[in-house]
């Protein structure tokens, strides 16, 4: 008897293609939209966010995270645009699967692991709070 786990049909193989690729994709986003926001958005230097008060560091945290979700949103949009080659390779296959998981991880946790003054924030925030 065959276990499901371990049965490769199309469709699975469909989505490890559509994995690789929408990983390959949000990589590049990631990397080259960060990468234009470290040096012409969040151009202010750990010596600055050190001297801002309590009030100041959180106002300046809640609006470089409304920032980055608009980006996000609408780089989401972008890359939903680039069609699937899983879907162009073979017939009948249902795309956009597993876009959900591949933006989220792929995407999502390298483009905020990138904003190293953001994450200087947060813990310039622990320490003022604690």
């Amino acid at each position: 008897m065959e276990s499901a786990l371990f049965d490769f049909d199309t469709q699975r193989i469909g989505n490890f293609l559509e994995i690789i690729q929408y990983s390959v994709v949000c990589y590049v986003f990631a990397i080259s939209v960060a990468a234009f926001i470290n040096k012409y958005i969040f151009s202010r230097t750990k010596k600055d966010i050190n001297k801002m008060t309590f009030i100041e560091l959180n106002f300046d945290i809640l609006m470089v995270l409304v920032f980055l979700i608009i980006v996000f949103y609408y780089i989401q949009k972008i890359i939903v645009l680039v069609p699937s080659i899983s879907s162009l390779l073979i017939p009948g296959f249902i795309s956009r699967k597993t876009l959900d998981y591949t933006i989220h991880i792929a995407f999502l946790y390298l483009f905020l692991e990138i904003f190293s003054t953001l994450r200087f924030r947060i813990d310039l925030l622990r320490t003022k709070f604690l």
